[in-house]
């Protein structure tokens, strides 16, 4: 009986899971996620965007991670993230301003309010920035004393 609830388990991960390894996100989640960012001006309809899920909060629930794709890149390595939550109302930005942040996140293990934290780090030239943001009770926020700024070259 345990080697079949295992196995049971087992193909429902698999199920959850596509190829590359990130979890299906249900073609509703993305269509309701992308419609809000068309209504806030944060993307046009022309723009296409990666969105997988992160659990920030310990609430067993999902916040999605939209990536932009294409027309919502501004060069190499300098497309938009956004983090949008679920709430009842539909979906709500917790992270990202209009234009985006431009790079990549990393998710950290400190937490403020309850969320955890997150460090951006963004490209321009030879110069990588960094800052790591924190939960404010409605979205998050750059923490202006983490700012920094290392020369990367190439």
């Amino acid at each position: 009986m345990t080697s079949k609830l295992i196995l049971f388990i087992s193909w429902l991960v698999a199920l959850s899971v596509s190829a590359s390894g990130q979890t299906k996100i249900p073609p509703s989640v993305t269509r309701a996620i992308v419609g809000q960012m068309i209504v806030n001006g944060d993307i046009q309809s022309s723009c296409s965007v990666d969105i997988y899920p992160e659990y920030l909060n310990g609430d067993r629930q999902p916040e999605y991670v939209v990536s932009g794709k294409g027309s919502c890149c501004g060069g190499a390595r300098r497309c938009n993230l956004w983090i949008y939550q679920k709430t009842v109302a539909g979906y709500r930005k917790i992270y990202g301003d209009k234009d985006g942040l431009q790079g990549d996140i990393e998710i950290l293990k400190t937490r403020t309010n309850g969320y955890l934290n997150i460090r951006s780090s963004m490209y321009s030239g030879e110069m990588t920035y960094q800052a790591t943001s924190k939960f404010d009770g409605r979205a998050y926020q750059v923490d202006k004393k983490s700012l920094k700024s290392i020369r990367t070259g190439f």
